[in-house]
């Protein structure tokens, strides 16, 4: 039998944690190993918790979740980061995805899309709702920076926008996955995106403007 996924919740409304509470509960793969509504707790808690997944808010007492994440990304590097959030802040979102969470949902989305999200980025896949990428701002520079890409990178955008991995896309354009993730470090340096949620944030925005 396989062990169930350790996650380690971080949200300040209690009534949110313990919907959150239920909602994994009820997930055979999932198990909650530790629950806290304060910033400077959760920290702790990762320490003594050994969480494999942190579902995380933003906007928390004593210590914002963008800080919190830069601690648990520099010192647990192997833990997934799902940032799960009411914030709709652009300024938010960006920064998020700067700092390297593995996926971020707004709290607006329904049980069905954080499952999804938490399915995602256990398989090592990062998770952006449409939602949340559509808030981004591409702006003009990137804009024509994506005018460098070429038809085989923009066809790889397209997929990941739709969410296939690595392996996905390989297999639909008869490519090794080795050619794929070096399509993928290509199209993010033409870019200048830093990590994998910011490369699938914008190519979700792309396709929500095309």
């Amino acid at each position: 039998m396989n062990t169930p996924t350790r996650v380690l919740i971080v949200e300040d409304h209690t009534l949110v944690r313990e919907g959150l509470c239920m909602l994994i509960a009820n997930q055979s793969f999932l198990a909650v190993v530790g629950e806290t509504g304060d910033g400077v707790e959760a920290e702790s808690l990762v320490s003594t918790t050994y969480p494999d997944l942190v579902l995380l808010d933003l906007d928390l007492p004593g210590r914002h979740g963008i800080d919190i994440m830069t601690h648990i990304k520099r010192d647990f590097s192997h833990v997934k980061v799902l940032i799960l959030t009411g914030s709709q802040s652009q300024h938010n979102i960006q920064e998020g995805l700067a700092a390297g969470a593995d996926g971020y949902v707004v709290k607006h989305e329904g049980s069905s899309e954080l499952l999804r999200a938490i399915d995602s980025v256990l398989a090592g896949e990062c998770f952006v709702s449409p939602r949340v990428a559509a808030m981004t701002n591409s702006g003009p520079e990137l804009t024509e920076r994506a005018k460098t890409l070429t038809a085989r990178e923009l066809e790889i955008v397209a997929y990941l926008a739709y969410g296939k991995s690595n392996k996905n896309i390989a297999d639909i354009l008869s490519l090794s996955t080795h050619t794929v993730r070096t399509h993928r470090q290509n199209i993010m340096d033409k870019l200048d995106l830093h990590n994998a949620a910011q490369l699938v944030a914008w190519a979700i925005r792309r396709l929500i403007i095309r």
